[in-house]
């Protein structure tokens, strides 16, 4: 029926489909079955400006105007304090306050005439 060189192909082709079946079953069938870490909920005492970006509403401008105003006021001491930005209202407000946190905001000096 088969030459002696077509069996052997058949089998090398069985052969090579078995141990196939074998690694797909063993192995995760897709990687990317895990759900994406959520940056959710950002604090806004720490932030970047790229993590800041991410709320509805925020871009380049108002996440450097919340930088500035963190910085210069020493962090935020409560989430409607974002109101007081020039820009953002209770509207972009009512659309990130529950993706924000408020946690301490520690200036980091660096005491130049200290030995660390």
């Amino acid at each position: 029926m088969f030459t002696e060189s077509e069996k052997r192909v058949i089998l090398f082709i069985i052969a090579v489909l078995l141990i196939g079946s074998v690694i797909r079953y063993f192995y995760p069938k897709d990687i990317r079955t895990e759900k994406p870490i959520s940056p959710f909920p950002i604090n806004i005492n720490t932030a970047t400006k790229e993590e800041l970006i991410l709320l509805q509403g925020i871009g380049e401008v108002y996440a450097e105007r919340i930088i500035t105003f963190r910085e210069e006021m020493g962090g935020f001491k409560k989430k409607e304090d974002l109101m007081k930005i020039k820009g953002i209202g209770p509207k972009i407000f009512e659309n990130i306050k529950d993706k924000i946190i408020i946690e301490d905001f520690e200036k980091k000096s660096i005491h130049v005439n200290n030995q660390s």
